[in-house]
C-alpha cells in the first residue's frame, strides 16, 4: 500500500471521489498496522528500542495524516478527476521510495510462501540412524557369530563402512578394500549396475494425474531398462515410514530412494528420475539451473500441490487394487 501512495503522490492529484480512495487506503493501512501491534504484544517480548521505534513511526504517521488531511478534503471538493502533476526532485525521490517499499512488500511476500513450504525434514528426509553419505564404524564385539555377522550385513545395508579391527590389526590384508569391487568380480559389471542403482520413486497412485504421468515415465525406462522402480505409495503407504514420512506426506509430495538410501522429493526428486528416464534428461538439467530452480520449487509446493490435492478430495478415489509397483 505504502508503495501505491509513494507513487500516486509523487505523480498525480486525486480529485473528487478519488480522494476517497487515497483515503481508505490509509484507514487500511492504520487497521493493519494496529492489528500488528496486537500480535506483536501476544507472541512476542519487544525490545525498550523496538517498542520506542514503534511509538516514534506512529507519531509520524498521525504528522503526515494531519498534513494531508485538509489536501485530501480541497480535493474531494474538485470535480472527479486524475490529474498528473510533477514536483521536481521530490516525486522521483517519492519514486525510488516506491520501488524500495514494493521490493521489500514482494521479498517479504516470497518469505511468507517459503514458511508454508513442507519443513525440510519432509522434502530432503533422513533416515533414522543411518548415513547414506557412508562412515567408518569401528566393531567391537557382537551377538554371537551369526549375530555379528548380522550386524556388519546391516551396517553395510545402512551404507556405513566395517573395519574388522583384529583382523587389519593382526597384519590381514583383503584382496578387495571396498564391497563395490568384490561385488563387481562376484557378480559382474551389469548385474552390479542393476542392483547398486536402481531408484525408487514413490507417487500417490490415487492421484489420478500423478498416476498418468508416472505411468508414461515407466514405459519410457521399461522400453530401455533404465533401473527405476515406480511404487504407488497409496498402497505401500509404509515404504518410507523409516524415514518419518507417514502417509498424509506420501500422499502430497513425490519421493525418490536412491540406491544408497539417499531419498529426495519434489523437483528434486523429479530432477533426478528426469536424469535416469529417455527423452527428459534435457529437462532434469534445465531445472537443475539455480534460479530456475527456485521457480519451479515455489511452482511445485504453492501451485501443483495444492491443485493436485483439491483434485484428489473432488474426484472419487479409485480402488486401491488399482495400484502397482513398476519397473521392477
Amino acid at each position: 500500500m505504502y508503495a501505491y501512495l509513494f507513487f500516486a503522490f509523487a505523480w498525480y492529484e486525486w480529485h473528487g471521489a478519488w480522494a476517497a480512495l487515497i483515503a481508505i487506503v490509509f484507514a487500511v493501512e492504520v487497521v493493519i498496522t494496529l492489528a500488528d501491534f496486537i500480535v506483536e504484544d501476544q507472541t512476542r517480548h519487544l525490545p525498550k528500542l523496538e517498542r520506542v521505534l514503534h511509538t516514534l513511526l506512529a507519531m509520524n504517521v498521525g504528522a503526515v495524516l494531519i498534513i494531508l488531511a485538509p489536501i485530501l478534503i480541497q480535493w474531494w471538493s474538485a470535480p472527479t478527476a486524475i490529474r498528473p502533476v510533477g514536483h521536481g526532485a521530490i516525486s522521483w525521490v517519492f519514486t525510488v521510495f516506491s520501488a524500495g517499499v514494493l521490493a521489500w512488500s514482494l521479498r517479504n511476500a516470497l518469505a511468507v510462501l517459503h514458511h508454508r513450504r513442507p519443513p525440510e525434514w519432509v522434502r530432503n528426509p533422513l533416515k533414522v540412524l543411518a548415513t547414506p553419505s557412508g562412515r567408518t564404524v569401528l566393531i567391537t564385539g557382537a551377538t554371537g557369530f551369526i549375530g555379528g555377522y548380522l550386524e556388519m550385513a546391516q551396517l553395510l545395508v545402512d551404507g556405513q563402512r566395517v573395519v574388522p579391527h583384529r583382523a587389519v590389526t593382526a597384519g590381514f590384508v583383503f584382496q578387495y578394500s571396498e564391497s563395490g569391487a568384490a561385488l563387481r568380480q562376484l557378480l559382474g559389471s551389469s548385474p552390479l549396475k542393476s542392483v547398486l542403482r536402481r531408484q525408487s520413486v514413490y507417487y500417490n497412485g490415487a492421484c489420478p494425474v500423478c498416476r498418468t504421468e508416472m505411468n508414461h515415465y515407466a514405459r519410457r525406462c521399461e522400453a530401455t531398462a533404465a533401473p527405476v522402480t515406480f511404487i504407488d505409495s497409496s498402497i505401500q503407504y509404509d515404504a518410507l515410514v523409516e524415514y518419518g514420512l507417514r502417509p498424509d506426506h506420501l500422499k502430497r509430495r513425490v519421493y525418490l530412494k536412491s540406491a544408497n538410501g539417499q531419498v529426495l522429493s519434489g523437483v528434486a526428486a523429479l530432477a533426478s528420475l528426469w536424469a535416469q528416464t529417455p527423452g527428459y534428461e534435457w529437462l532434469s538439467k534445465l531445472v537443475s539451473l539455480p534460479l530456475l530452480r527456485s521457480v519451479a520449487e515455489a511452482l511445485y509446493d504453492h501451485i501443483a500441490v495444492p491443485v493436485l490435492v483439491a483434485l484428489e478430495r473432488w474426484r472419487r478415489a479409485e480402488p486401491a487394487h488399482h495400484g502397482r509397483i513398476l519397473g521392477s
